[in-house]
C-alpha cells in the first residue's frame, strides 16, 4: 500500500488521500468544510480541536518535509526501507503537533485556574482534573532539564509564558504555597488559622501548621529555619498566630462540654 496514506491513518487527521506521484497536502479547514457532516469526528484530536490555522501551518510544514524526505530516500533506497523511513517521519510530525496542541490546551486551563484562584499552584491531587495537575508537575521537571541543557519539551517561549503567570518552578516552594492556600480556605470556613492537631479532614495541613510554628521559633532564635521573611509576612497577612492561646481554647472546650 502507498505509505503516503499514513498522513490520514496516523492520528485520525482529516487529510484527503495522497498519491506518491504527486504529493499534495490540502488545508484541514477546507477539507472539513467539504465533509462537514461526515468528517466532524475526524476533525478533533484527543488534545482538542486540531482544525485551526496555526496547527494546520505546523502540520503541513512537517508533513511536507516528511514527503520530501521520502522522495529523496526513494532515489537511494529500496521501497520497503523508504516506507519505514517515511512512516517514522510522519509519526514524529503528528506526535509533535499533538504535543503542542496538548500543551496549549493545558496552558489555557492554567490561565483560567489563575483567574479563579489568583495563583498557579495546582495541587498534586487536583480532583477536578488529575491530568492537568500531572501536566503542571511535568513542567517543573522539564524546566530543570531545560536549565541543565538536557533534551526536553520545554522551550524558552514556554518558560516565558509560564513566568508571565507567576508559575512556581521550585517544588518545595510550590508545596509550601499549596499548604498555605489550604490554610486560607480553612480560615474562610472556620474564621481562624488554628487547625486542630486532630483535624481528620486534612491531617497534612494540621502537621504543616505545627511545623510552621516550630520553624518560626528557630527563625526568631537565629537558627537555621525553612521560614523566610516573605513566608512570615504571608502568614501574618491572614492573622496566623505563632503562639496559639491554649488556655483560651481549653476554657472554650470546657464550657461547650458543660452546657
Amino acid at each position: 500500500s502507498d505509505p503516503l496514506r499514513a498522513l490520514r491513518q496516523k492520528g485520525n487527521l482529516c487529510f484527503k488521500p495522497i498519491t506518491s506521484t504527486s504529493p499534495k497536502i490540502e488545508s484541514n479547514s477546507n477539507y472539513c468544510k467539504q465533509n462537514k457532516m461526515k468528517g466532524d469526528a475526524k476533525c478533533h484530536s484527543s488534545a482538542g480541536n486540531m482544525c485551526n490555522n496555526e496547527t494546520n501551518i505546523i502540520l503541513r510544514k512537517m508533513c511536507n518535509d516528511a514527503v520530501k524526505s521520502y522522495q529523496r530516500s526513494m532515489t537511494f533506497s529500496g521501497n520497503k526501507l523508504s516506507h519505514v523511513l517515511f512512516e517514522n517521519d510522519v509519526k514524529q510530525a503528528t506526535g509533535n503537533v499533538r504535543g503542542r496542541a496538548e500543551w496549549r490546551n493545558n496552558f489555557q486551563k492554567l490561565v483560567l485556574f489563575r483567574q479563579k484562584h489568583k495563583h498557579c499552584n495546582i495541587p498534586k491531587r487536583y480532583k477536578p482534573d488529575p491530568p492537568f495537575a500531572r501536566w503542571a508537575q511535568r513542567q517543573r521537571y522539564h524546566y530543570h532539564m531545560f536549565v541543565a541543557g538536557k533534551p526536553c519539551p520545554m522551550t524558552q517561549e514556554r518558560v516565558e509564558m509560564l513566568d508571565d503567570l507567576d508559575f512556581i518552578w521550585q517544588v518545595k516552594e510550590a508545596t509550601w504555597l499549596e499548604r498555605f492556600n489550604e490554610l486560607v480556605l480553612y480560615k474562610k470556613d472556620y474564621g481562624n488559622c488554628d487547625v486542630p492537631t486532630t483535624y481528620d479532614a486534612n491531617h497534612t495541613l494540621a502537621t504543616w501548621v505545627r511545623f510552621q510554628r516550630r520553624q518560626y521559633r528557630l527563625y526568631m532564635q537565629g537558627k537555621p529555619s525553612y521560614l523566610t521573611e516573605t513566608r512570615i509576612a504571608k502568614m501574618e497577612m491572614i492573622q496566623f498566630e505563632w503562639k496559639p492561646k491554649k488556655k483560651a481554647r481549653s476554657v472554650a472546650i470546657y464550657l461547650n462540654e458543660t452546657e
